[in-house]
């Protein structure tokens, strides 16, 4: 398994982010980024290591890529919301037409960012999140 924990100074309050990507550079960006806005970072570079993982690590949010190789991230995002409706979800891709979209929503994401990925529009949905829900245990 190619998973790399980044681990955030603990607030009490801090969210468990997955990173599904599979691209090193924008994965680690990504990660440091999240990272540094607070929160628990785990990454992973498929769709298939991405379900296991989740499964132990249990995210609060996921950041997923759709066009993984193998099992896609449409996939995954069905399979996350079906063991966790509760997830937020956002597909950070660089697929942007408007069928991608609804595609992207229909599988269960609640966000659609398209890479290269805007940093301020991703703090305000994680930090909304965040204020909303809350990430407890």
């Amino acid at each position: 398994m190619d998973s790399t924990l980044w681990i955030a100074k603990d607030d009490g309050d801090t969210c468990r982010v997955l990173i599904v990507e599979d691209d090193a550079d924008s994965s680690r960006a990504l990660a440091l980024f999240v990272q540094r806005d607070g929160h628990e970072v785990q990454t992973t570079r498929n769709g298939t290591e991405a379900l296991v993982v989740a499964s132990s690590y249990r995210p609060h949010i996921v950041l997923v890529d759709i066009g993984l190789p193998g099992v896609d991230g449409l996939y995954v995002v069905r399979e996350l919301r079906k063991a966790n409706s509760e997830l937020l979800i956002v597909a950070t891709t660089g697929r942007s037409s408007s069928e991608d979209v609804r595609r992207a929503r229909e599988a269960g994401c609640d966000h659609h960012l398209v890479k290269p990925v805007d940093l301020t529009a991703l703090t305000a949905i994680l930090g909304r999140w965040k204020s909303q829900s809350g990430c407890g245990a």
